[in-house]
């Protein structure tokens, strides 16, 4: 080659690397650290001993750490000069690759791999990181180019082999997952050792064993706190992925290396471009790989054998990692970021050969080599523009928090981070103590770090990180609300701020106990729940639980604050975690484990008594568990935990944001002299007849005295009134003549649609007193179809709820069952009533054995909710099948009993003759599998 020419090559590798400075210290300090960046630079800053006993129990070697605290005793830590050491790993990718792509297939290649690689995205992002990934990418890629020079040598040049185990080395004290590199790399020196001569083998093994045996007694110091950690640092919650779905996720993230663009799986991403971009960089890559082997499918030793090698340092490391997710499924696609340069060395070769068109059409050939290129384009430079420019996906705003906090906080306030805390405190200047406190797996460490550091305090400023996991089970909030109140909530970008007043010291309230069996599954068996608050604030509320059998649920409580008339104005609902954060399914049996929970009050909520209740489901069916008697009897799915007094609100702001579900006007109406309403919501849009339509007015007095006129709510077709509500508001508990001027109120009302009503629109109407209404919208009435002749039954029964309904006929699918099998039972009732019922009752079926005992049943609304008894007009009938599942085997004769109920009380009807229950006229018959 010429003079002129390499000295051009030379210029515009030059200037490559120009424009890889150029873009990496584009915005390089705009975003503040985010907390691995907090945590490396805490380490870098107190010094070398520190690293390395912090590391010594963290996820990562110490290495990265060390060059960090060396790099900043000569530059100082800010955001840019930690940084700019990322920067420079990244910027020294460049020139390796050119040399790798240069020595392995040609001047061309390795331009065109260091030209990718000044537009990679996802090397933009991390030459930007305080974080040891740029660094890793840079070590994998000497080992290669190192290991492709052995690959052209006969017998190894200890040079060679020692600068390769340096790099090994370099590898596992920067990253656990350099496991993978350091496998592949062993596994392809042996496959070479396998291919020489039995001299050059023999001369070459015991050379490459010496470096390896060095490489391991270089590690050793670090063997048992890598075994340690690697072995300990799991999320035992995460899904293992399918294969597909792993190497979609990497393959997308190599290209932006932000994992949030990608959004969760089975969902659509945040930024379908670019996925889409991406996507089509991975077919045309699939294509031109398979087109290349193609054109030397006579002979496939005719491909050359450092792309070759560059394929396998990508593909090999890859599956082995998807191994290590059997095993570990939490493993983050930035751990194996040391791949892309053996990707980007592999994209230019087969760009570059397929437009030399090697054994192929040209025109073919060369179209998928720009395809290629084209895809790469689009998905770089999308990336590059979501990197810069898209605030979604920006670094956790540690320095908005600090500044805000810095302004804010007093000697008599402190700040508690819900897990450890390395970065706020480089960036906060105020004078409030700061500490990180983790409660998973040591709750009552936790609770005497936040006593120690609450005590004498006035404020507690609680800092939620939306990746931390370590106070899942919420306790923090929990001993907070309970020894204070919220007074102010903010969200910065990755961060929630919760700001509490307290009014005594933190402390673990006792808890009474319980004895309360939810479907076999868990037992209650200790309960503690405020009995009182104020509207605005919160109810803490703790609930003990027993486990006396494993079981395969994950299982989820739902915590709901009851009005007066029964319906949920707030609550929380939340997973079940043990003291390690293990969802139910992964319980020991036999522990106890407290759960807890801050259930609102709305800000407007009418004072009063309320109602605090306790479900259990199954997240995937929302299916219920039954609370069982003593005879394994159900008595219902809710359990009543007790009453709390709610009091009018302190404060008028509205830290739960609990009325942010409700749309405001865009200027109060006047109801009349003094009542203004501020906003409201219906529950929906189409209701049919019999139905109820729940209703919430947010309303406000504006002066004290006012007279107590009743509210009215209305649905209206024309003149005719297919619906109406009156009464004072708080179901007449709360006339407006107590209202605090000022202060929302909420108001929670039900209006019943008329079982008569037909189809078409209707319009919903307020108004107080005889003021002038206002209209809140129209709803749909959707019309149902009535039958006013019995269908067809086999078994009449011809027995009575007075005034609710006649059961006139039951049909069964069948009338023996083996174990395992349901039984449908179709019941054909009557309606009787001559008024609209105002209940919506729900019917029972349940299977009783031998011994009167039950089990087996189905409860729901008639018709499986289509036809309310609500809705129900006289001489109608209603065909309502239930699916009854068995909780045991039926063992020799059973029979079939209804029973109607109010879901709310719980209350019976009574049958004709006194009873509660109608008796089947059928008898069922278990028999024993064949």
């Amino acid at each position: 080659m010429s003079l002129s020419r390499r000295i051009w090559i030379w210029i515009l590798l030059l200037g490559l690397i120009w424009m890889a400075f150029a873009l990496r210290l584009h915005r390089i300090a705009v975003q503040s650290w985010w907390w691995d960046e907090g945590y490396s630079t805490y380490l870098a800053r107190h010094g070398f001993l520190t690293a390395i006993r912090m590391t010594a129990v963290d996820i990562h070697p110490p290495l990265y750490y060390l060059l960090l605290s060396l790099w900043g005793s000569f530059t100082g830590y800010t955001e840019f000069t930690t940084r700019f050491l990322s920067t420079i790993f990244g910027i020294l990718i460049l020139p390796l690759l050119y040399r790798a792509g240069r020595e392995g297939a040609g001047r061309a290649v390795g331009l065109l791999a260091a030209g990718l690689a000044v537009l990679a995205p996802a090397y933009v992002y991390y030459s930007q990181e305080t974080r040891m990934y740029t660094l890793f990418a840079l070590e994998y890629l000497i080992a290669l180019l190192l290991l492709a020079r052995l690959m052209k040598t006969r017998r190894w040049p200890a040079s060679t082999l020692a600068a390769i185990g340096v790099a090994e080395a370099a590898m596992m004290y920067t990253h656990y997952f350099s496991v993978v590199a350091v496998a592949f790399l062993n596994l392809t020196a042996l496959l070479l050792l396998l291919r020489q001569p039995i001299e050059d083998r023999r001369w070459n093994l015991r050379r490459w064993a010496l470096a390896q045996a060095l490489v391991v007694l270089a590690y050793a110091p670090w063997l048992p706190p890598a075994y340690r950690q690697t072995g300990q640092h799991s999320d035992e919650r995460a899904t293992f992925p399918t294969l597909p779905e792993f190497l979609s996720l990497t393959w997308h993230f190599f290209n932006i290396g932000i994992r949030e663009v990608l959004g969760k799986t089975g969902e659509p991403p945040p930024r379908p471009g670019f996925v889409g971009a991406s996507a089509a960089y991975g077919l045309a890559f699939a294509g031109a790989l398979a087109l290349a082997l193609w054109s030397r499918r006579r002979d496939l030793r005719r491909v050359p054998a450092a792309p070759a090698l560059w394929l396998a340092a990508f593909a090999v490391p890859l599956l082995l990692v998807f191994g290590i997710t059997r095993w570990k499924p939490i493993v983050h696609p930035r751990y194996i970021l040391m791949l892309t340069p053996a990707l980007l060395l592999t994209d230019a070769f087969l760009m570059v050969d397929l437009w030399r068109a090697h054994g192929l059409r040209r025109g073919p050939a060369r179209l998928l080599a720009l395809a290629l290129a084209v895809a790469i384009g689009a998905t770089f430079l999308q990336g590059l523009w979501i990197v810069y420019y898209d605030p979604a996906f920006f670094r956790e705003d540690v320095r908005g928090v600090a500044a805000y906090l810095t302004g804010v906080t007093t000697p008599d306030d402190a700040i508690v981070v819900d897990s450890e805390e390395y970065t706020l405190q480089q960036y906060y200047a105020g004078p409030s103590p700061i500490r990180g406190i983790k409660m998973r797996g040591r709750e009552a460490e936790g609770l005497a770090e936040l006593q120690a550091i609450t005590a004498g305090k006035r404020r507690v400023f609680l800092l939620h990180w939306f990746r931390s996991v370590t106070d899942d089970k919420r306790f923090i909030p929990f001993l907070l609300e309970h020894a204070g109140r919220l007074i102010d909530h903010r969200e910065f970008p990755g961060y929630t701020l919760w700001a509490y007043e307290l009014e005594r010291p933190v402390a673990m309230p006792p808890m009474r106990p319980a004895a309360v069996n939810f479907g076999d599954r868990l037992f209650l068996s200790g309960v503690f729940y405020e009995t009182e608050g104020h509207a605005g604030e919160g109810i803490a509320v703790a609930l003990r639980w027993r486990m006396p059998a494993p079981i395969s649920e994950n299982l989820k409580a739902a915590v709901s604050l009851l009005d007066a008339g029964r319906q949920r104005v707030s609550g929380m609902d939340w997973m079940l975690m043990n003291d390690l954060h293990r969802y139910t399914a992964r319980w020991t049996p036999g522990e106890e484990t407290t759960t807890y929970f801050v259930v609102p009050i709305p800000l407007g909520a009418p004072p009063g008594p309320y109602t605090l209740t306790v479900t259990l489901y199954r997240e995937p069916d929302l299916k219920g568990l039954d609370i069982l008697d003593e005879a394994r009897n159900p008595g219902g799915r809710s359990l009543t935990l007790g009453a709390v007094r709610v009091d009018p609100p302190r404060m008028q702001v509205d830290p739960y944001g609990t009325m942010s579900g409700i749309p405001q006007l865009p200027a109060p109406v006047p109801l009349g002299e003094g009542l203004e309403l501020l906003g409201f919501r219906l529950s929906t849009s189409t209701v049919a007849p019999g139905e109820p339509l729940h209703t919430s007015l947010l309303l406000r007095a504006t002066h004290s005295g006012l007279p107590d006129r009743p509210l009215t709510l209305e649905l209206l077709r024309g003149e005719e009134i297919l619906g109406r509500q009156q009464g004072d508001p708080g179901y007449g508990r709360y006339p407006v003549s107590r209202w605090i001027p000022g202060l929302p109120v909420l108001d929670r009302r039900t209006l019943w649609v008329s079982p008569e009503a037909t189809a078409g629109k209707a319009e919903v109407r307020l108004r107080w007193g005889e003021g002038a209404p206002f209209s809140l919208g129209t709803v749909e009435i959707a019309g149902r179809p009535r039958r006013f002749e019995a269908p067809p039954f086999d078994i009449p029964v011809g027995r009575r709820f007075p005034g609710v309904a006649e059961l006139v006929g039951v049909a069964l699918d069948r009338t023996t069952l083996r174990e395992g099998e349901s039984l449908t039972v179709k019941l054909v009732w009557r309606a009787l009533n001559e008024t609209p019922i105002e209940r919506p009752y729900v019917v029972s079926v349940q299977a009783l054995n031998a011994e009167g005992r039950l089990i087996g049943q189905d409860d729901r609304p008639p018709a499986d909710g289509r036809s309310p008894t609500t809705s129900w007009v006289f001489g109608e009938f209603i065909e309502d099948p239930h699916p009854v599942t068995f909780r045991e085997p039926l063992r020799g004769e059973g029979r079939l009993i209804v029973v109607t109920y109010d879901p709310e009380t719980m209350q019976r009807l009574r049958a004709e003759d006194g009873s509660d229950h109608i008796l089947l006229p059928v008898r069922i018959q278990g028999i024993d599998a064949p």
